[in-house]
């Protein structure tokens, strides 16, 4: 069973995860190294991303998500 924060996490990664695809998909200017490794690799099986690689591209989406003006929250809240 996971603890309070684990889920506070969750959702919180959840929020970022959804909106990093909105950003992605309806803004062309945005995530461009990301944009640009995908269409250079669109043809290949993915990989996991080698450790700094992946660290590069988690900073130009921290780098998005701190710059948007809005967060969405998609969450099915009941």
């Amino acid at each position: 069973m996971k603890c309070y924060h684990e889920k506070i996490i969750d959702e919180i990664l959840e929020i970022l995860k959804n909106n990093l695809i909105l950003i992605y998909n309806f803004h062309d200017h945005t995530l461009p190294n990301i944009r640009e490794y995908c269409l250079d690799h669109v043809h290949t099986r993915y990989k996991h991303l080698d450790y700094g690689t992946l660290i590069y591209f988690t900073e130009e989406a921290l780098t998005e998500l701190i710059n948007t003006d809005y967060l969405y929250d998609f969450r099915d809240i009941e």
